[in-house]
């Protein structure tokens, strides 16, 4: 509730009293990276989930969260070394493994996304992120018309998976469909209102668009959301030069 509420700093010390209670809660140790996130402490949720992987050195879901935590403060080998430790720990888990497609899909590693995508698709075909990953890694690869295919499947099958509806999104785009790419975008923000990833991509496709007023308000909203994202700043000043010359 709090962090819904945006009451950040109480939901962070929520979540770790949660986590002390059960040091294996995937959902407390998620929500305490968010509440964190919010309210400034990331460097301390990085040190704190280093001190649990260090006390417990058996804890999948701990190496998991840290990994994630690595990755959004910009040590992907940091990160990708938590990921895969998590994936030695708890062979039969899916979630380190989705992590590790993460961090891949991030850096548009598709050499080592795509093996690991159909991986996850063979073994967890009941979860949406090996699905996700297949087509993010078709994407990769400039195989526009296959990664469609595969993201309009994905969709249908997943529909209320923010990521997938981003994605179908940034593929109708580059294939000229603009209108759908933006009801795409529009459905990813409706399920996930906090992801800046997808703000960024509508304020592209309004940039394209020629549309540099609702360009600049979503990339204002993305910067708000992540202030530390060059992409949203680098955007919003673009699209504020294409507004002074309206």
């Amino acid at each position: 509730m709090a962090l819904r509420a945006a009451a950040f700093e109480l939901a962070y010390d929520s979540f770790r009293h949660a986590v002390a209670l059960d040091g294996h809660n995937t959902d407390a140790y998620s929500g305490a990276s968010d509440a964190a996130a919010g309210s400034h402490r990331s460097a301390e949720e990085r040190t704190w989930l280093m001190s649990l992987a260090a006390a417990d050195p058996s804890n999948v879901q701990v190496r998991v969260e840290l990994s994630k935590v690595l990755a959004d403060s910009g040590d992907n080998q940091a990160a990708i070394s938590a990921a895969i430790e998590a994936v030695r720990l708890g062979p039969s888990d899916p979630r380190p493994l989705e992590q590790l497609g993460s961090i891949f899909a991030d850096i548009g590693d598709a050499d080592r996304l795509e093996p690991l995508a159909e991986q996850l698709v063979s073994r967890f075909p009941d979860r949406k992120e090996g699905f996700y990953y297949r087509a993010m890694a078709q994407s990769l690869r400039s195989r526009s018309a296959t990664a469609l295919d595969d993201a309009r499947e994905f969709t249908s099958r997943f529909p209320d998976y923010a990521p997938a509806q981003n994605l179908l999104g940034t593929l109708l785009a580059q294939t000229g469909q603009e209108e759908s790419a933006r009801a795409a975008f529009e459905t990813s923000l409706r399920l996930n209102p906090r992801d800046p990833s997808t703000y960024i991509s509508l304020g592209v496709l309004y940039l394209h668009l020629n549309k540099p007023h609702q360009a600049m308000d979503n990339f204002a909203q993305a910067w708000a959301l992540d202030q530390s994202s060059a992409e949203a700043a680098a955007g919003f000043h673009e699209a504020q030069e294409a507004l002074k010359k309206e």
